[in-house]
């Protein structure tokens, strides 16, 4: 549901448990080496089907235990996502002051360019972010500053038609928050996403919201208290993974049954930790996602089995690399292929 207006800084707030760590990170001196390159390495464990992350604006394939490097290389690449037949990915661009979406092919080269974001200055450029593909695969859903007052950055959801077409917009944001984020096309009908409200102690809380067409009124499936963000749907439809925080700076990766309306009770699978970019394996028995690790704390790729977690209550999530910098604020894409 929506609320009045109130004030805070915008994009920080849908990114803000990871946003301020890698802040405060800054701060720190800790001596450390160089981030290696994903393709200099091997994962501790392979990995079943195909994923793609980014790194410093590159666009890396791991399969099995092995990373490649694709073309063209260090472009500014971020937050990926897979079409429903596998064959392509929407991703985004970033320029200094605006970003835009692209299609490309599962070798990284660009096939087309959905949106353009840049204006004739700072003020009429644009940020687009969070592609994520409509259920029939004809779309993109994705997170756009339009419109805008002056270096007031409020994201709403619009979608995109791949073949031709023009933009929609489907969601009026709360000002002054962020807005909101992270599109998922849940079914033929309805929108997930995260929106960022105020809430009555003063504190920006997410939550993941359900929307059953353009500009109808969204309806929360999560608490504020809980502070859940980034969701994503497991390959048959009926699990739903999100990050929740309870307003911490560390948090916990959950699991919860959803039946295209409603969720069921929400399960911690990684507990303690300040996770990012939750992604399913193909056959969803497995969750990837980002998380700290090392003394420098840059973001490195982790794995969790949910049937160790059902069999034992819990379960320690396996650590896959220890010496890369994955982006902590954009997403893996995972699937069979």
């Amino acid at each position: 549901m929506r609320r009045g207006p109130f004030s805070l800084l915008a994009i920080a707030m849908a990114i803000s448990g990871v946003a301020v760590y890698l802040g405060l990170g800054s701060l720190r001196h800790i001596p450390a080496a160089a981030a290696q390159k994903p393709q200099a390495i091997r994962t501790s464990m392979p990995i079943a089907g195909t994923m793609y992350l980014t790194q410093n604006g590159g666009l890396f394939r791991l399969q099995g235990d092995a990373f490649t490097e694709l073309e063209p290389v260090g472009s500014g690449w971020t937050q990926p996502a897979v079409s429903p037949d596998h064959n392509s990915l929407a991703i985004v661009k970033r320029a200094a002051n605006w970003s835009d979406i692209y299609l490309v092919d599962l070798a990284g080269r660009p096939t087309s360019q959905l949106t353009h974001s840049q204006g004739s200055d700072v003020i009429t450029d644009h940020w687009t972010f969070y592609p994520s593909f409509s259920s029939d695969g004809t779309s993109v859903f994705y997170s756009f500053d339009s419109p805008k007052e002056g270096f007031r950055v409020d994201l709403s959801i619009w979608s995109q038609p791949i073949a031709s077409g023009a933009a929609r917009r489907w969601s009026i944001p709360t000002q002054y928050t962020g807005g909101d984020v992270q599109p998922l096309s849940a079914t033929a009908r309805a929108l997930l996403f995260t929106e960022y409200s105020l809430q009555s102690d003063g504190h920006i809380r997410a939550q993941v919201e359900i929307q059953s067409g353009q500009f109808a009124f969204s309806r929360p499936l999560t608490q504020p208290s809980d502070d859940c963000s980034q969701p994503t749907l497991s390959p048959d439809g009926g699990r739903l993974a999100m990050i929740c925080t309870g307003g911490q700076q560390v948090g916990r990766l959950e699991v919860a049954t959803f039946d295209g309306t409603n969720l069921g009770p929400l399960q911690v699978v990684v507990d303690h930790q300040l996770c990012a970019a939750p992604a399913w394996q193909p056959d969803g028995k497995a969750l990837a996602f980002l998380a700290p690790a090392g003394g420098a704390g840059r973001f490195q790729l982790w794995y969790q089995s949910l049937d160790s977690v059902a069999r034992l209550g819990s379960a320690q999530p396996r650590q896959l690399t220890s010496s890369l910098d994955f982006d902590a604020v954009s997403r893996i894409a995972w699937f069979q292929g």
